[in-house]
């Protein structure tokens, strides 16, 4: 996705936030020539999700270094506004 393109969703979820306080329901993704940006479907997906520490418990400390890297860069996109949830 181009920048143009990009500024324009962000545009358009900033009014969509707006009209939400106003009362008004917009439906929808954002209109935009490419369809590739998220969706209600796919948003869902994004969310990264954090389970029960026991669960790993049978990894080694190595791959828990390594999962705990990739699960705190998936959450500061997510809480940067990067991805969509």
């Amino acid at each position: 996705m181009g920048l143009y393109e990009e500024i324009q969703r962000l545009k358009y979820e900033e009014l969509k936030i707006q009209a939400a306080l106003h009362g008004a329901k917009i439906q929808g993704p954002a209109p935009m020539s490419d369809s590739s940006g998220p969706t209600e479907d796919n948003r869902s997906q994004d969310i990264p999700v954090f389970k029960d520490p026991s669960e790993y418990d049978h990894l080694s400390d190595e791959e828990k270094n390594t999962l705990t890297d990739k699960m705190m860069a998936q959450h500061k996109m997510w809480s940067s506004g990067r991805l969509k949830g």
